[in-house]
């Protein structure tokens, strides 16, 4: 299942997954993610992310994301946190990323 929503510089994205244990799927899932996202002003955008799995009542990733798209330039940074099987401590990644347009 899939939805959207959108109003003016709102977003709001969200799926579920269902997998039911089978023969050939010996595991069984169920999980959702959820992300926003706000357009501020002068061109940012904020976006906020996460997917839970509701079998072992966690989060498997999360993030936020702050955007500005320019006439010349865009510019991102991100922190995103993975939460896999069997890790002890969640992964944490920093993207800081910058995109020159016309050159």
């Amino acid at each position: 299942m899939i939805i959207y929503f959108n109003y003016k510089k709102f977003s709001l994205n969200g799926d579920y997954l269902l997998i039911r244990k089978t023969i050939t799927s010996p595991s069984k899932k169920e999980q959702a993610t959820i992300s926003s996202s706000i357009e501020l002003p002068d061109k940012w955008k904020v976006k906020i992310s996460t997917t839970r799995d509701f079998i072992k009542k966690r989060n498997i990733r999360r993030g936020l994301e702050i955007l500005r798209e320019g006439c010349c330039g865009d510019f991102s940074f991100s922190v995103i946190e993975n939460n896999q099987s069997e890790l002890k401590k969640p992964q944490k990644t920093f993207n800081l990323n910058f995109t020159f347009k016309n050159l």
